[in-house]
C-alpha cells in the first residue's frame, strides 16, 4: 500500500476517503476525525477512527468510522488547522431567516438564540458527543458538565484546544441552560398548561431537540 494511503490519524486530522466498501460515501468524500475509538481485535486491528463527513457546503452527511482493516483513505493536506476554513469554526446562522421561519424560535430573544448557537458549535468542536445527541447539553448544570468533562478527560488526549473549548462550555452552560428554561416556561404559559418541575424539562427536551435539528442543517 503507498504511504500516502492509511496513515496513523489524530483527533482533529482531515482526510479525503478512498474507498469504503459496503458504505453509501464515496471516493473523494471529506472528514474530520472526531476521536480515536475501540473495537474488537480484527485483523490485528483494535481499534477505529469516529468521524464526522462533510458535503462541499461544510454540512454534515454522515458519521460512519472509518476501519483501517476494510478502509481506505489519505490526509487532506490541502487543509490547515491556522486556515480559517474550518467546516464548522465561525459557522454564521442567519438568526432573521430562523425567527421567520420557525415558530419555536420566536420563543426567544434573538440574542439569546445567537448565544445558544455559539454553545452548540462550540461542543461540535470539542468533538464531545455526535451533534444528534448535544440537545441533552442545552439543560444541563454546569456541575454536572464539570463531572461530565472530568470523565471525558480520563477517556481522551486533550490539547490546549479542546481545553479552551471545555471551559467555553462549562462557562456558558448555566446562561444556556436558564434560556432553555424560560423558554419552555414561556411556551407553557402561552398554551395555559400547568407548570411543573416535568412538563418544563418535558418541553425544555423538545425544544433542544427542534434547536439542535435546526443547527445540524446550517
Amino acid at each position: 500500500m503507498s504511504k500516502k494511503q492509511n496513515p496513523k490519524l489524530k483527533k482533529g486530522d482531515r482526510v479525503i476517503l478512498i474507498n469504503m466498501p459496503g458504505e453509501n460515501l464515496d471516493t473523494g468524500d471529506k472528514g474530520k476525525v472526531i476521536k480515536i475509538g475501540d473495537q474488537p481485535n480484527v485483523l490485528g486491528f483494535t481499534y477505529l477512527y469516529k468521524m464526522e463527513w462533510y458535503d462541499d457546503d461544510g454540512k454534515m452527511i454522515s458519521d460512519l468510522s472509518l476501519l483501517p482493516q476494510t478502509d481506505t483513505w489519505m490526509l487532506d493536506r490541502e487543509y490547515s488547522k491556522n486556515d480559517q476554513n474550518d467546516l464548522n469554526e465561525g459557522r454564521i446562522i442567519d438568526l432573521d431567516e430562523l425567527i421567520k421561519r420557525h415558530e419555536w424560535s420566536r420563543l426567544f430573544k434573538k440574542s439569546d438564540l445567537k448565544s445558544i448557537m455559539e454553545y452548540l458549535n462550540a461542543i461540535k468542536r470539542l468533538g464531545v458527543v455526535n451533534m444528534f445527541e448535544s440537545g441533552q447539553f442545552l439543560g444541563k448544570t454546569e456541575d454536572y458538565l464539570t463531572t461530565y468533562f472530568n470523565l471525558y478527560r480520563k477517556q481522551q488526549d486533550l490539547d490546549d484546544k479542546d481545553e479552551e473549548l471545555i471551559k467555553k462550555i462549562l462557562e456558558m452552560s448555566e446562561m444556556v441552560r436558564n434560556i432553555m428554561i424560560s423558554a419552555a416556561v414561556t411556551d407553557l404559559e402561552q398554551k395555559n398548561k400547568e407548570i411543573t418541575g416535568s412538563s418544563a424539562t418535558h418541553r425544555v427536551n423538545r425544544l433542544a431537540t427542534e434547536v439542535v435539528k435546526y443547527f445540524m442543517t446550517q
